[in-house]
C-alpha cells in the first residue's frame, strides 16, 4: 500500500490512519496517551517505500516475464495505478489471497500501455504453459498465452 503512494500527504494520512486505528486503544489503556492529539508522518517516504520493496526482491527475482502484444480490438486498461496481482492455479479458493510474492502460481501483469503489457509469472505457472517465448501474442479477448 505504502509503495503505490507517490505523495508525501499520502503516505502522511494513511500513517496517521494506521496508527491511530491500530495502537489508539493500546496507547490510551497502556500509557494514558490520546494518540488522535497528533499527527503521525513520515519523514522522507520514498527512501522507506524503496527499503520495503527491496526487502520483497529476493522473492521477485526467480520471476519469468513475456510482453504481452494484444492483437484484439479490446484494449489493455492502463491507470494510474495498473498493476494486478492475480494466481489462476489456486483462483478457487472461496477465501483469502494466494497473490503474495512467495506463492506459487503467482502471475503479475503490467499493462505498459493499451497494447503491451508485461507479464511476469512464477516458474510453477510457466511449466503449466505450453510455450514459453519472450512475448506472446494476444490474439483473442480470453487468450493469455
Amino acid at each position: 500500500m505504502v509503495a503505490q503512494c507517490t505523495q508525501q500527504e499520502e503516505v502522511d494520512e494513511i500513517f496517521d490512519k494506521i496508527t491511530k486505528e491500530g495502537w489508539g486503544d493500546y496507547f490510551k489503556e497502556q500509557h494514558d496517551i490520546d494518540i488522535s492529539k497528533f499527527k503521525i508522518s513520515m519523514k522522507d517516504s520514498a527512501r522507506y517505500s524503496v527499503q520495503m520493496n527491496m526487502r520483497m526482491y529476493p522473492l521477485l527475482m526467480d520471476l519469468h516475464y513475456k510482453l504481452l502484444i494484444n492483437q484484439t480490438n479490446v484494449e489493455f486498461i492502463a491507470s494510474d495505478n495498473p498493476v494486478v496481482f492475480y494466481n489462476q492455479l489456486f483462483s478457487f479458493r472461496p477465501v483469502g489471497s494466494s497473490c503474495g510474492t512467495a506463492s506459487k502460481g503467482l502471475q503479475i501483469f503490467l499493462p505498459l500501455d493499451q497494447e503491451n503489457c508485461w507479464s511476469f509469472t512464477t516458474p510453477t505457472y510457466i511449466a503449466l504453459e505450453a510455450t514459453i517465448s519472450p512475448y506472446a501474442l494476444r490474439s483473442h479477448r480470453t487468450s493469455m498465452n
